[in-house]
């Protein structure tokens, strides 16, 4: 231990009642009422949160003060959540934070920024928004106390050693003044409890150090719960000026001593409480424009002992060592990968028409991929579909399913299986209710998490990735079950059963709107032309399967279904005055309407699921549709809305975080890739698509957040400044345009199972 000193958290919106009051009675939406300021620009604001995993079995969570911009401060600034595979229900911290008192002297250390609810960041620092580098380090810098702009800034920083059960907190002072500051760093981490069906568990929780005090120790063993410990490497010693341990509230406080003490010290070696803190202080005395680090890290174990065996790994590198190690195991993982082509000349790319990317692009691919491989539960298999607490932890089967397939196609077809190892198992809809996959699931634990259903999308995306990942891997080893009952099998099933006009299932798919967005009314189920698509591409990746494991007779029934499928769709679907493909139909439920099957003919650019997973073989219609998407859905240029006349998050009632664009139906990243990879198939057939493609390439470049981050759902259609509430959204972002930029660049599969063969 010589290198370092010891010193030892749908969107379901009842849950998330600080934004009701937010949301509430929004009926008109104007652009006066947009809480985007027309001012900002798209790269203004960091990532209002973030995962990072050690890829093994322990995740860190990080989420911004506040959840909607304008909204009511939540939490403190920091990670708020820290779970490891023993328990993954369970979240072993609060928080992990900081305060700070400075002055122009030691004996003036008169200036308390305490409430670490209160950091901010101007636009120069992404408004304290959260970024990654590509050698592993994810980062926040806050450079304003509420409304007050400082003489200095603060960055932290964590990186999440490969395959290690610890963390490295690095926090980075910066004095931007032109005389010299000195600064009491608080560096504070407080405990979280075990949860029951009730509510937190109410036990002791001890909190210790040692008598030199060079370690510190949190037990809650007593809560069926485990320990966590830390210390400072050894790079940071010298700063240290002292360590405490105490509880979570009182003037023993560590945020009370701090406070206190004239000198911001205060020494604690044990207490027991619910809730407890540890903390150090650390003296930073900074020229002008001088920065210095410092160094800590967080230990978590099952038990005492092996906590202990945990912590000793850490203190066997320097903080410097460990931070190399973590950059080396990016680097290698990054390049196991298919790595996309790079412009050889600066300013070449997507911008000059051109396929290969410019250190723009590539770095928006690279932390994509980053973003993508931190959202995968490493033991379970699960994907987080966002970072945003609103967004609840959970994972979209759907978001899934095609985000499992992205990373395939990225060359990461160990990650690809593991998902598909979970869904074999997963928990399904009984079959009184439709069966096949529920929509979503916790990433934490693989329970099912209530939302809308169903949605058969789901369901048909699952058999498509499982075929996808043998194809890729000549691996048939999931499709076989007990007793020859596979989830394949029982998929399959589902997907043979036939509907009104020989369609599939209706189902509230790919927008998942069961309630009409702005009246609440409730909608019935339709089908949605999206679920159809998936369905007709999932039964013929699945009758190639077939073939290759020689069960030809299955092969037939499933390309038999898809052949009526496809007919059913071109004969129903498609409006010839019009020349472009319905969104939907209803399901017949409201027999009382003159028209029980009512068709919805607004454009929907998910229907380019018709061509994108070759449902639709008229080479004309294709073009057609194409067009008419391009025409009737493109915002600020080169950006696809999802369907016209789309209020969510503009003046819809579910809004999460109220009016966030400034006009309806605005542009998705999501939208605007399957357009792109749309224009792309019928490149032969008209060259001039090559320029929508490119440019979107770039729109998706452009629309990133501050760092080149990928986003969420939607940007604002008025100033393209990205919506906060799903903030980042892993495959409708960061993996469409992965899986985009390699499609174009001729190194991935299109979504079509068709095409499969071709590109073998």
């Amino acid at each position: 231990m010589e290198n370092c000193s010891y010193y030892k958290h749908v969107l379901v919106l009842i849950c998330v009642f600080q934004v009701v009051g937010f949301i509430h009675g929004i009926a008109h939406c104007s652009v006066e009422d947009a809480t985007t300021d027309p001012k900002q620009f798209p790269k203004s604001e960091a990532l209002p949160g973030m995962q990072i995993s050690n890829w093994k079995n322990m995740i860190l969570t990080w989420a911004s003060t506040t959840d909607c911009r304008n909204g009511p401060i939540a939490r403190v600034a920091g990670p708020n959540s820290w779970r490891i595979s023993d328990d993954w229900s369970q979240t072993l911290i609060n928080f992990d934070t900081f305060a700070v008192r400075y002055g122009s002297s030691l004996n003036t250390l008169d200036h308390f920024l305490t409430d670490p609810k209160l950091w901010k960041g101007s636009e120069l620092v992404g408004k304290s928004g959260m970024i990654c580098s590509s050698k592993g380090e994810f980062s926040a810098t806050y450079d304003m106390y509420d409304t007050e702009l400082l003489p200095f800034q603060v960055t932290t920083s964590f990186f999440v050693p490969v395959e290690e059960q610890f963390y490295l907190k690095k926090i980075t002072v910066t004095n931007q003044s032109p005389s010299k500051l000195y600064l009491k760093v608080l560096s504070i981490l407080e405990n979280g409890l075990k949860g029951s069906d009730f509510g937190p568990l109410s036990c002791p929780v001890q909190a210790r150090q040692s008598n030199d005090s060079t370690f510190f120790h949190i037990d809650m063993e007593k809560c069926g719960s485990f320990h966590i410990g830390g210390g400072e490497f050894l790079e940071s010693k010298n700063f240290r000026t002292s360590t405490q341990v105490g509880p979570a509230t009182g003037n023993k406080s560590a945020f009370s001593v701090f406070q206190l003490y004239s000198d911001g010290n205060g020494v604690s070696y044990i207490t027991e409480d619910v809730h407890v803190q540890a903390a150090s202080v650390f003296l930073l005395e900074l020229n002008a424009n001088e920065s210095k680090s410092v160094y800590s890290f967080r230990a978590a174990a099952s038990d005492e002992r092996n906590l202990w065996n945990v912590m000793k790994k850490a203190c066997e590198k320097s903080a410097q060592e460990w931070i190399v190690y973590t950059a080396k195991s990016y680097e290698t993982w990054l390049q196991s990968g298919i790595r996309p082509n790079i412009c050889s000349e600066p300013g070449d790319g997507f911008e000059k028409e051109n396929s290969c990317l410019d250190s723009d692009a590539e770095e928006l691919f690279t932390k994509s991929l980053i973003l993508l491989k931190n959202s995968q539960n490493p033991t379970l298999g699960l994907f987080a579909s966002s970072f945003h607490t609103l967004y609840g932890w959970k994972a979209w089967m759907r978001d899934c399913s095609l985000q499992a397939i992205i990373l395939g196609e990225a060359g990461y077809l160990e990650e690809e299986r593991k998902f598909l190892e979970w869904a074999s198992f997963a928990e399904l809809r009984s079959e009184w209710s439709g069966g096949g996959f529920h929509s979503t699931y916790s990433s934490w634990t693989g329970d099912v998490h209530d939302f809308v259903e169903p949605q058969y999308d789901a369901s048909a995306l699952y058999l498509l990735a499982l075929s996808h990942y043998s194809f890729k891997s000549n691996d048939y080893s999931l499709w076989y079950g007990q007793n020859g009952n596979s989830r394949a099998d029982m998929i399959e099933q589902l997907l043979l059963r036939r509907d009104y006009q020989r369609l599939w299932a209706p189902d509230f798919s790919i927008w998942e709107e069961s309630s009409d967005p702005v009246t609440g009314e409730k909608l019935p189920r339709k089908y949605y032309s999206f679920t159809q698509s998936a369905a007709f591409g999932a039964l013929m990746a699945a009758a190639k399967c077939r073939r290759k494991q020689k069960n030809f007779q299955r092969a037939e029934q499933l390309e038999e279904r898809a052949r009526e499928l496809s007919e059913s769709l071109e004969r129903i679907f498609w409006q010839e005055e019009e020349g472009h493909y319905l969104r939907s139909i209803e399901d017949g439920s409201r027999m009382w309407l003159p028209d029980p099957y009512a068709a919805d003919g607004r454009i929907d650019s998910s229907s380019l699921g018709l061509l994108l997973f070759d449902v639709v073989k008229n080479e004309s219609r294709r073009i057609e549709h194409l067009r008419n998407v391009q025409s009737k859905l493109s915002r600020r240029k080169w950006g696809i809305a999802r369907y016209d006349d789309d209020h969510y998050f503009y003046d819809g009632i579910f809004s999460p975080c109220g009016c966030e664009a400034r006009n309806a139906s605005p542009p998705w990243g999501v939208t605007t890739m399957f357009t792109a990879m749309s224009e792309w198939t019928h490149i032969e057939q008209n060259a001039s698509f090559a320029k929508n493609v490119y440019g979107r390439l770039q729109w998706m470049v452009e629309h990133s957040a501050y760092g080149m981050m990928p986003v969420g759902e939607a940007n604002d259609g008025v100033t393209g400044l990205f919506v906060s509430a799903s903030t980042p959204d892993l495959y409708e972002y960061a993996g469409m345009y992965v899986w985009t930029v390699l499609f174009v660049q001729g190194k991935a599969w299109s979504m079509s199972p068709l095409s499969w063969d071709r590109n073998e």
